[in-house]
């Protein structure tokens, strides 16, 4: 099965946005402690506007995925940031990789 790619924007609410950052930091810490069938994944800050994170993830299958969203950590995480964020300022793209510098693509050529 093909990679899977997140990219997630998200705007922190007024005076939040040290709380938003603790909180996306907590999903590549658990990865690092043996969650299965990530590629990459990447948390983000803007320079422009200190309240806007882009979160970059890359799993190997549709199932690293659901493992990964499956656990209780990962909906305690969900429940935490959803009132630090502003609601309407998250947006979420699905997508394919296909061509990607510093891992490799099982189906590329």
């Amino acid at each position: 099965m093909a990679a899977v790619s997140y990219f997630v924007r998200m705007v922190a609410k007024d005076g939040k946005a040290d709380q938003v950052q603790e909180l996306l930091l907590e999903n590549p810490r658990r990865i690092e402690q043996g969650e299965p069938g990530n590629l990459a994944f990447g948390v983000h800050r803007s320079v422009d506007n200190p309240n806007e994170f882009w979160l970059y993830e890359t799993w190997a299958s549709e199932a690293a995925v659901e493992a990964h969203e499956s656990g209780e950590a990962f909906l305690r995480y969900k429940e935490a940031l959803r009132p630090l964020v502003e609601a309407d300022s998250v947006l979420f793209g699905n997508c394919v990789p296909v061509k990607v510098l510093g891992y490799r693509l099982s189906d590329a050529p």
